[in-house]
């Protein structure tokens, strides 16, 4: 297992991206479910962008949601459209938590956008207060913001050090960097004998 930057979570060296998940049946899902616990890959990475895939993923992960980390992501920008959002993603995925909500393909452009008082950053915020999802990593974005990081992979980048995260393993990131797990599409045996 692999500490994730600063969020507390312990993962495999090899993750699942739930991109795929739209181009196969619900029955397919299910196995690939069985075969990522089976192989002990414990974080799923998905998003609202990618159709059918949280909803696919919520009904296969039903029962054994405690043994897998979720990440999911929104293009929202503003304030109504991202509350919307987290609730889709809470229904699809069928739990009352989130352990990583990301901001999908951020770019410095829209920073302005994401963090001002009618924007996507306070429906996350009042999300977390509520205890449906996400941790302090918040405060890291708004930090990261705030000093005007000039690129995605700087605001995720420095994210870590910025980050002052609870006891539960939840936050927020932007989702353009790249991260301490790989992304597989299928479990083949070279993903096997990377577990």
């Amino acid at each position: 297992m692999r500490k994730f930057g600063n969020t507390g979570m312990e993962i495999k060296r090899v993750g699942f991206g739930g991109i795929p998940i739209q181009r196969i049946s619900q029955e397919d899902t299910n196995k690939v479910i069985d075969e990522l616990e089976k192989c002990g890959v414990n974080f799923i990475d998905t998003a609202r962008g990618y159709t059918i895939s949280e909803e696919y993923l919520g009904n296969a992960l039903k029962g054994r949601r405690e043994k897998f980390y979720i990440a999911t992501k929104s293009m929202s920008r503003d304030y109504e459209s991202m509350k919307k959002d987290i609730e889709i993603s809470l229904k699809n995925l069928q739990t009352d938590y989130i352990d990583l909500y990301q901001m999908h393909n951020v770019k410095p452009a829209e920073y302005d956008t994401i963090f001002g008082e009618d924007r996507a950053y306070r429906a996350l915020l009042e999300a977390k207060e509520a205890g449906k999802d996400f941790a302090e990593c918040l405060d890291a974005m708004n930090a990261a913001a705030e000093k005007g990081w000039q690129s995605t992979k700087d605001l995720v980048a420095k994210i870590g050090r910025a980050s002052r995260l609870g006891e539960r393993s939840r936050g927020v990131l932007d989702a353009g960097a790249t991260s301490c797990y790989f992304i597989i599409t299928t479990i083949g045996s070279t993903a096997k004998s990377l577990l």
